[in-house]
């Protein structure tokens, strides 16, 4: 994953915007910069890592970072009704968990 952020910003201008919404915007080398350092926060592991947020450019962080260390990620919406989210806890089991909070 590594190399393929340095393609990516390699091509792409680092101070471009990588996403823009109303609840934020991250340029390249912030989002890949994001990534790498919650994948430090998180490390290594077996487990899914769970993200529990909306529709965010923190989201997507979450996400590189899962990606980052080869981990699967289990993206959950809090609008998901409170069983439904239990249910899918106990099926994953996740390692770790992230809380997306919104802007």
């Amino acid at each position: 994953m590594e190399r393929l952020f340095d393609r990516i910003t390699a091509v792409a201008d680092p101070k471009r915007a990588a996403i823009d919404s109303p609840s934020g915007s991250l340029t390249y080398a912030e989002l890949f910069d994001r990534a790498r350092a919650l994948a430090s926060e998180i490390g290594q592991g077996s487990g899914p890592v769970f993200l529990y947020g909306h529709k965010q450019p923190a989201m997507l962080v979450g996400i590189l970072a899962a990606l980052c260390l080869d981990r699967p990620y289990l993206p959950v919406d809090p609008s998901a009704p409170t069983n439904r989210v239990a249910r899918m806890l106990d099926a994953a089991r996740p390692a770790d968990a992230i809380l997306i909070e919104s802007a």
